[in-house]
């Protein structure tokens, strides 16, 4: 596994269960007990679901009044923050900004438009 701290972007890469999570939720931890307010800080997953599992695992490990802090960091699907940005533009230029949002990332995977 490989992780870099660029600045104010994390990325990090590794194959399945090698503690991809884990060490990002441990950094977000870090942030936020060294004075971060929660509200600043964003992660974006794969799905709705393992967002909530980071939520209640960042949770655990803030300890007390770790629920409340864990609730304040935005996370979700990396489609929920797109559509979020775009949705600033207004409804005339959102719903073709959200269209290209939606569309595989993979160099690979094949685009149907």
């Amino acid at each position: 596994m490989a992780a870099q701290f660029t600045g104010k972007l994390v990325k990090v890469e590794g194959p399945a269960r090698s503690g991809k999570t884990e060490q990002l939720l441990a950094h977000i931890a870090s942030l936020i007990e060294g004075g971060t307010q929660p509200g600043a800080i964003a992660l974006a997953c794969n799905t709705a679901f393992a967002a909530q599992a980071a939520r209640e695992r960042l949770a655990a490990m803030l300890g007390e009044g770790g629920e409340t802090l864990a609730r304040q960091v935005a996370m979700g699907r990396a489609a929920d923050f797109c559509e979020a940005a775009l949705a600033t533009l207004g409804p005339s230029r959102s719903r073709d900004a959200r269209r290209a949002c939606s569309r595989p990332t993979s160099a690979t995977s094949s685009w149907k438009t």
